[in-house]
């Protein structure tokens, strides 16, 4: 293991400090791709860091903490199938490009359901930059929640016994509710807090 992460680091193509994100991008991808975090990501990623950037320390702290949640999500099953911050939003820029250059409507449309698709993944500050796009873009509004698919998603969370699963069941309900109408959005986070105590959470809004 010594002589292939030495092998690693010898072989690395980085010449100068500008080189380094690139790579260090690289190592990420890697391991998402082999679906686990390696020595051979980490120490050469750490080598380079110390051999190229002017103030090491830092930058090695966020690497670490980096490959530490990339790690934790590919052990996730929830996690497993999402693609990576910076491979969203590259999708999202190639959504937008052919929402704007749509030969039909139909086209149009099959991109618009692709894009809220990967928008739904993100933050929620992100997600509503993104619905703020699409909307200049396109003109469009994001569809209404399945009040069928919010009923029973707080069917799960009243019988989840859980704290972990309740918790993420609570996250998808309210990404769920987010498009409902104001009213009824605020009644039903009325009810989560009333159930489970949940007094610092707020509603997203539209």
């Amino acid at each position: 293991m010594r002589a292939a992460i030495r092998k690693a680091i010898e072989e690395a193509p980085v010449r100068a400090e500008v080189d380094v994100a690139p790579y260090l991008d690289a190592l990420e991808r890697r391991a998402r791709e082999q679906g686990a975090v390696t020595a051979l990501e980490v120490q050469p990623g750490i080598a380079i860091i110390k051999n190229y950037v002017a103030e090491p320390d830092a930058e090695i702290e966020r690497f670490s903490e980096r490959m530490l949640k990339l790690q934790r999500s590919l052990q996730d099953p929830r996690e497993r199938t999402q693609p990576p911050p910076l491979e969203r939003q590259r999708q999202l820029e190639r959504l937008a490009g052919d929402i704007t250059h749509a030969r039909s409507e139909t086209e149009k449309q099959a991109s618009i359901a692709e894009y809220l698709k990967h928008a739904a993944a993100l933050d929620p500050e992100a997600h509503d930059a993104a619905l703020q796009r699409l909307n200049a873009i396109a003109g469009v509004r994001p569809p209404q929640a399945d009040k069928g698919a919010a009923n029973a998603l707080w069917t799960g969370i009243e019988r989840a016994r859980d704290p972990n699963e309740r918790q993420a069941l609570i996250a998808d309900y309210l990404e769920l509710i987010r498009t409902l109408p104001e009213a009824e959005a605020d009644a039903r986070l009325a009810d989560l807090s009333a159930k489970f105590g949940d007094q610092e959470r707020r509603a997203p809004r539209r």
